[in-house]
């Protein structure tokens, strides 16, 4: 067998069943209906392998985790196969029937999206609820607006920082009463 032959065939070997392979975008879901604050865990799937992943639109929800992004390939019997998923974890602003969109899958030239997935979710958000969420969406962004403050204590010492839009400046130290009630409200 020539030089060329093998690289002929190498590509046939390895390309064809990869290119052969469906690839279609699946949307995976554990259910359909959800009730306010439950977790909601999509993936996106495609039977090949990919160069990149886009991203999709979840304004109507709170991203709790993700993107997970995982790539794997298998051979078996000869025949290779590659899936390409990616994973969120999001929590529902509000109760309504959602339509959530596929990312985008680039590979080559080519991109292939999914339908959209339409999940319900049921129940009653309070203004507590819409409190706490706030509350919570602020806590776990790590981009804080300029002029946020936070305080640290540890034992009888305390003090208090403020964002300045890039870092986090020390303002002033706490004192004993102020460290008091702090520990009171943990």
């Amino acid at each position: 067998m020539t030089m060329k032959n093998i690289h002929v065939f190498l590509f046939w070997f390895f390309f064809i069943p990869i290119a052969s392979q469906g690839q279609e975008v699946e949307i995976l879901l554990n259910k359909q209906e959800y009730k306010v604050n439950e977790q909601i865990g999509i993936t996106f799937q495609i039977n090949t392998r990919v160069d990149s992943i886009g991203q999709t639109d979840f304004s109507d929800f709170d991203v709790l985790a993700g993107p997970s992004q995982t790539n794997s390939m298998s051979m078996i019997n000869g025949v290779a196969s590659s899936v390409a998923q990616v994973t969120y974890i999001l929590k529902a602003k509000r109760t309504g029937t959602f339509k959530i969109k596929s990312p985008k899958f680039f590979q080559g030239n080519g991109i292939f999206i999914g339908n959209d997935a339409t999940i319900v979710v049921k129940g009653k958000i309070t203004e507590r609820d819409i409190k706490k969420a706030e509350s919570e969406r602020f806590a776990n962004n790590p981009f804080k607006p300029k002029g946020t403050a936070r305080y640290n204590t540890t034992g009888r010492v305390g003090y208090i920082e403020v964002f300045n839009g890039f870092t986090w400046e020390y303002y002033r130290e706490l004192n004993s009463k102020e460290i008091k009630k702090l520990k009171k409200i943990r």
